[in-house]
């Protein structure tokens, strides 16, 4: 059934067609990539911070959340799954602009609730394009087995609380280079406690990727 409705939405919103942000056709000059046009890719603001730390690993950020909010909301709770593609291919051309490395992508999956509700589990659907992208190995690691509040309706002092023990790390990524992929840092609650996970199933080395930083 997902693969159908998957190639019914290819047919419906063409990669390199329209804008996905504002649904505008895009010029022979616009960059059909990522399939955005030059006005809603410009008003994406870069972050300029810098990694952050979370968990003593590195997390990178490409944008401010404002600027790509509605982009993320969209393809998460909006039922507009085909948006994956142009989120994860934002990440995989900020992987190789910053020269990044790693051997293998997680990614921070949606709890069983979620999952339910939506149909589909955005972000796994991220790394998988970014994976494609960048032959990059997609690893399946990890499992949220606690389910828990949206940190959205959680006070920021709250949220490692909220989320700790969510995650179990299912694979040995021992010596791996891990690059964990995620939609957005606040806090880094979410992220902290996935890697905490995969370090404790594993001796490795960890770095985040999210597309937004609140």
């Amino acid at each position: 059934m997902n693969k159908f409705w998957n190639r019914f939405l290819d047919a419906l919103y063409p990669r390199g067609i329209t804008c996905d942000v504002c649904g505008g056709e895009l010029t022979d000059g616009d960059d059909r990539f990522i399939s955005l046009c030059p006005y809603c890719y410009g008003h994406m603001e870069v972050n300029g911070s810098g990694p952050q730390s979370v968990a003593k690993c590195d997390v990178y950020s490409l944008f401010k959340y404002e600027s790509v909010r509605d982009l993320i909301l969209r393809c998460k709770d909006g039922d507009c799954p085909y948006l994956a593609t142009t989120i994860g291919r934002l990440l995989y051309r900020y992987y190789v602009e910053k020269g990044l490395s790693a051997d293998a992508v997680c990614y921070i999956p949606c709890g069983k609730k979620a999952f339910s509700r939506r149909g589909y589990d955005h972000m796994e659907l991220v790394a998988k394009e970014f994976s494609k992208q960048s032959g990059i190995p997609l690893s399946h690691a990890l499992e949220r087995i606690k389910e828990v509040s949206d940190q959205t309706d959680v006070d920021a002092n709250k949220r490692y609380d909220n989320v700790r023990g969510s995650f179990v790390c299912k694979e040995d990524l021992t010596e791996k280079n891990v690059l964990l992929l995620d939609d957005l840092v606040t806090t880094g609650a979410t992220l902290s406690a996935a890697i905490h996970a995969i370090n404790d199933a594993s001796f490795c080395t960890v770095r985040g990727l999210t597309l937004g930083k609140a």
